[in-house]
């Protein structure tokens, strides 16, 4: 028996579009944050909203950062958790923590860079704060003002491995 090919048919319609997908999560807002700069300069707890720096006449030459545990957003997010993780991240020793970047809220192009190279917990309540020991990278262009709005992000260094043991 021999088979023959037919003719090719004619092309049907198109189908209709499919359902648009849900939309991604952004990664870089869940380290982000806003706070005011306060220009009391004493360790302590800076209050709800609040951050401080130990040198605040030479931004850039501050060694401490005092931070509290809620966000100077409207909402006053407890933050806590996730200062108190950056720890587990790095090492003072293999350059840091974290990378710091204080950013003016109104003026994207000034901002000023530090590493976080300790992390203090003073007080893990909501209304408890958290001290950052820090190293300029990036001196900041104009100092900030007192009561200042500022974005405050950070950048981890990688989560710290398992010490491995000594071979003789």
């Amino acid at each position: 028996m021999l088979f023959r090919s037919g003719p090719t048919g004619q092309v049907g319609p198109t189908g209709p579009q499919g359902y648009t997908g849900a939309s991604g999560t952004s990664t870089t807002a869940a380290n982000t944050f806003t706070y005011y700069l306060s220009s009391t300069t004493s360790a302590g707890n800076p209050g709800q909203g609040n951050f401080r720096l130990n040198n605040f006449a030479s931004q850039s030459a501050a060694t401490e950062l005092y931070i509290s545990n809620q966000d100077g957003t409207t909402a006053h997010n407890n933050i806590y958790a996730y200062f108190s993780q950056l720890s587990l991240y790095g090492s003072a020793a293999v350059g840091g923590h974290a990378i710091l970047k204080i950013q003016d809220e109104e003026n994207f192009s000034n901002y000023v860079v530090y590493k976080v190279t300790g992390v203090t917990s003073n007080d893990a309540s909501a209304n408890g704060w958290v001290t950052f020991t820090i190293d300029n990278i990036v001196p900041i262009i104009t100092p900030f003002n007192n009561a200042h709005s500022c974005v405050i992000s950070f950048s981890l260094i990688g989560t710290r491995g398992e010490i491995g043991r000594a071979h003789v």
